[in-house]
């Protein structure tokens, strides 16, 4: 993922950067909690258009609007850099995969287990001990809290867990799943809240603007992935055309 920086929209004293080389790895790591990902970064430009005036260092999660809406802003004007960020925002869930987890729900009377592969749920005791299989816990009520402890790793970033929240909070709206999706849930996982909500360990953002930025960015993704499929569609009726045409010839 190459380099490039940015301006940002809401900071004049400050321009963004997107890049696997953009901040100190170690340092994200340290703290990703409190951070977008570790490939967002920022440094101080003192309004000095995106000059770097100081070492680029990891972006707060408290400003992610502003780095994805100015990211956004960006590949508007200079389209060839989606290719470098495209992959961090182009994966997929499956609705079938978010309806069988949504499925599973604890049972008091029986222990049961869950193979992700096979889409099976099954209370044979002989699943305790096989790493394919794993218990379902109590807490798996067959809503999308449940739905994503289960599917979320550790080790995602803040903008990996937003994107899979605003994911799932897409199925929903398009009732392609059947459990309910707040509002707040996508800003919730992230430990965001609205702007007059005062709550421990919660950073208050414009949770709107926040979900336009983001979709804003994915919209450009999904736009340069959708050239790639028809530039790829075309090429293959190309070949095909020629390869038919010379054969009619012989």
């Amino acid at each position: 993922m190459s380099r490039f920086a940015f301006p940002s929209l809401a900071r004049p004293d400050v321009a963004y950067t997107a890049g696997n080389d953009s901040v100190d790895w170690s340092a994200y790591y340290r703290d990703s909690h409190n951070r977008i990902d570790s490939w967002c970064g920022e440094y101080q430009t003192h309004g000095d258009g995106i000059v770097q005036h100081s070492p680029a260092y990891c972006t707060m999660k408290e400003n992610m609007a502003d780095y994805l809406a100015s990211l956004a802003a960006w590949l508007l004007e200079h389209p060839g850099d989606v290719e470098s960020i495209a992959t961090r925002f182009s994966r997929s869930y499956r609705v079938p995969c978010m309806r069988f987890y949504g499925g599973i729900k604890y049972r008091d009377d029986k222990r049961q287990w869950y193979n992700y592969a096979d889409k099976k749920v099954t209370t044979s005791a002989s699943k305790q001990h096989d790493k394919r299989w794993t218990e379902v816990p109590e807490w798996a009520d067959g809503g999308v809290t449940a739905v994503f402890r289960m599917v979320c790793q550790d080790y995602w970033s803040n903008l990996e867990r937003y994107a899979f929240a605003d994911a799932i909070s897409g199925m929903a709206e398009r009732e392609e799943v059947d459990f309910y999706v707040s509002y707040s849930f996508a800003p919730s996982v992230c430990g965001f809240c609205g702007q007059d909500e005062t709550k421990e360990h919660c950073v208050p953002v414009d949770t709107a603007a926040l979900r336009y930025a983001y979709r804003a960015v994915r919209a450009l993704v999904e736009a340069y992935t959708q050239r790639l499929d028809a530039q790829a569609n075309l090429r293959n009726y190309k070949n095909r055309t020629i390869k038919e045409s010379e054969a009619t010839t012989c």
